[in-house]
């Protein structure tokens, strides 16, 4: 399993990477760029799951898959 700090690390030196947003904190880079933090997205990620598993949803009923044509 990949530590959530070396993902976070990742996404840490991309964002200090991007053009005029190197001597901003962390955070401040992600609010900038409307980017949610790797643990909020984490928790909306857990809420799914629980919510999934608490309600009798099957996916089909939530989600439709869809073709993409490639050319």
């Amino acid at each position: 399993m990949i530590d959530i700090e070396q993902i976070q690390q990742v996404q840490r030196r991309f964002t200090e990477r991007l053009p005029g947003l190197k001597m901003y904190s962390y955070s401040a880079r992600l609010s900038k760029l409307n980017v949610p933090s790797l643990e909020l997205r984490s928790l909306h990620i857990d809420l799914i799951i629980i919510v999934f598993s608490l309600v009798d949803v099957k996916f089909d009923d939530v989600f439709h898959l869809s073709t993409v044509a490639t050319t």
